[in-house]
């Protein structure tokens, strides 16, 4: 659950740099805790944030930000022939086409994972459908990163999953969850569906050729950064 929150700013309306910058703070704040199940299973969340973050640089940071001393991160650096091409299919301004297209190459990630290793999805499904388990950590994390009250953040979990594809993962369900992501920021009501899964089977043809040399530069850099953070009691 702590490497899915970053992206649930989608729904909390946290500012990107704070939950993607989150991992750290709520581990210091675990740390600070007495010994128990709420200092073992927010130092749980605050990895799993630490692994999918930016700041410290971890999976997002070499994803969006940089790679190889290239301009922008891996999934920027596919998605950049697809800028103007993403903005067409999402109607959306030429300017915000990168941003969209480094999606669309996320979303090819995903369908690439699936089809290797698809009972991730069901996994993630059934965390999100039920976060009770994590009451407590969410009224400690609430507090910490000042995200609303206790009770708005555990309901977001479960409203996630209209915005995500975990099972059946396919172009054309990708392309209807992401129209509802474009809506729900845009006001877009409706985006090209037949050219969004075109686009992503694109993708994930990119995402294939080049996925295993990413995972070869991030997966040290990202053991190495874990160390400093290891499990509490």
């Amino acid at each position: 659950m702590g490497a899915l929150f970053p992206d649930n700013g989608l729904l909390i309306g946290g500012d990107r740099d704070v939950t993607h910058g989150s991992g750290d703070r709520l581990y210091s704040l675990a740390q600070d805790m007495a010994p128990g199940e709420d200092r073992r299973k927010l130092a749980e969340f605050a990895r799993g944030a630490l692994t999918h973050g930016v700041d410290p640089p971890a999976l997002d940071y070499y994803s969006d930000e940089a790679y190889r001393g290239l301009e922008r991160g891996y999934s920027f650096e596919l998605a950049r022939p697809y800028a103007e091409r993403a903005a067409e299919i999402c109607r959306l301004p030429t300017a915000l086409g990168w941003w969209k297209a480094h999606n669309f190459v996320e979303m090819g990630t995903e369908l690439v994972l699936a089809r290797s290793w698809p009972e991730l999805g069901s996994a993630a499904s059934r965390l999100l459908a039920d976060p009770e388990p994590l009451r407590g950590v969410i009224g400690l994390m609430s507090r910490e990163l000042e995200l609303g009250p206790p009770e708005f953040i555990l309901e977001s979990f479960p409203r996630m999953l209209p915005f995500l594809v975990l099972e059946e993962v396919t172009p054309e369900n990708l392309a209807v969850a992401y129209e509802r992501q474009v809506r729900h920021r845009h006001e877009v009501q409706e985006i090209d569906l037949a050219g969004a899964a075109e686009l992503l089977e694109e993708c994930a043809a990119d995402v294939e050729a080049t996925f295993a040399e990413f995972l070869g530069y991030v997966e040290p850099r990202v053991a190495e950064l874990m160390e400093g953070y290891p499990p509490l009691e």
